[in-house]
C-alpha cells in the first residue's frame, strides 16, 4: 500500500455490514499510517442508551491522537470549512447514520429524496476539492430482504446511490465481513 503522505488527497470507502469491523478497520489503518493530524468525524446521535453506548465504546477505542468531531447533518460544511492538508486524515464514520439523519430529521430539518441525493452530489464535489486523505466508513444495506414498507425502502435506495457515487469517486474500496478485510477497488 502506498503512503498518503507522498500522493495527493486520496478518498477511501470502507464497506460492510453492521458490527463487520469497518470503524476499528479505519481507525487502525489511519494510525498505521504517517499522518500529522487524525480527525474523526462522528456522525451518530444518542438518542437511546443503547446509541450512547455504542458511542462511548467507539469513544474509548480511539487513541488520544484522534481529533473528534461531531456532526449528525451537516458534514459538507465540515469538511468544506476546515484547513486541511495534505498530510491529515479525516475519518467520517458514518455515512449510513448520516443519510438515516438527513432522511429523520435528526439534526435538521427532514430531507425528502431528491434533496438527500442534492446534498450527496454537494458532498462529493467537496471531496474532489479537500486536501486532506479521506477515509469514509459506510453499510453495505443491499445485501437483505426488501424492506417490508417505503421508508425502509427509500432509505436502502439513497444508501445504494450513495455508495456507488463514493466508490465511483473512491481510489480504494474496502469491504469488510466478519472482521475480513477485501480489497475491491
Amino acid at each position: 500500500m502506498k503512503n498518503h503522505i507522498n500522493s495527493l488527497q486520496t478518498v477511501t470507502l470502507i464497506l460492510g455490514g453492521v458490527k463487520s469491523g469497518k470503524s476499528k478497520y479505519a481507525l487502525q489503518k489511519g494510525e498505521m499510517e504517517n499522518f500529522s493530524k487524525r480527525y474523526f468525524l462522528a456522525t451518530a446521535c444518542a438518542l437511546d442508551l443503547e446509541m450512547k453506548q455504542a458511542i462511548q465504546m467507539h469513544q474509548q477505542q480511539r487513541a488520544a491522537q484522534w481529533i473528534t468531531m461531531e456532526e449528525p447533518y451537516m458534514i459538507s460544511q465540515v469538511f468544506q470549512n476546515a484547513s486541511w492538508k495534505k498530510t491529515d486524515l479525516l475519518v467520517l464514520d458514518c455515512l449510513t447514520l448520516w443519510l438515516s439523519n438527513l432522511l429523520s430529521g435528526i439534526g435538521g430539518k427532514k430531507m425528502n429524496e431528491q434533496e438527500i441525493v442534492s446534498e450527496l452530489e454537494h458532498l462529493t464535489g467537496i471531496l474532489q476539492t479537500i486536501k486532506a486523505s479521506v477515509y469514509i466508513v459506510s453499510n453495505e444495506v443491499g445485501l437483505g430482504v426488501i424492506g417490508s414498507n417505503a421508508l425502509a425502502r427509500q432509505f436502502v435506495r439513497l444508501q445504494g446511490i450513495a455508495n456507488q457515487r463514493i466508490a465511483a469517486q473512491a481510489e480504494r474500496v474496502f469491504y469488510l465481513t466478519a472482521g475480513i478485510v477485501k480489497q475491491l477497488k
